[in-house]
């Protein structure tokens, strides 16, 4: 990926146009991992709404994934082997590392 697709992909025009729409305060979270995430994740519900936010939206994930051919394979053999043959539990995890639906399908197939 190049810094132009993460540009174009950036959510955070996004947040700015929820939150007109809703009329209420989005909270756009720019990181995808890491400390500031988890804190804005798990304040989210007592925190957040005391300081006047209503919602919270975080950076587009898959802006972030360098791209690897080989990578969804890769991933696909370690879901496979920890979750032991677990289609549900193999798929949910690649969902989580940001693969579409579609490629994982194609991967099983």
């Amino acid at each position: 990926k190049e810094e132009s697709d993460k540009v174009k992909n950036d959510l955070e025009p996004v947040a700015l146009r929820l939150s007109e729409l809703l009329k209420k305060n989005v909270l756009f979270v720019k990181e995808t991992r890491g400390e500031i995430l988890n804190t804005v994740v798990s304040k989210m519900k007592n925190d957040l709404y005391n300081l006047g936010y209503d919602k919270y939206m975080i950076e587009n994930v898959l802006s972030n994934i360098e791209y690897d051919s080989n990578a969804l394979s890769k991933d696909l053999e370690k879901a496979n082997k920890k979750f032991k043959g677990d289609k549900t539990k193999i798929i949910n995890s690649l969902l989580r590392k940001g693969y579409s639906y579609e490629e994982i399908n194609t991967s099983l197939k």
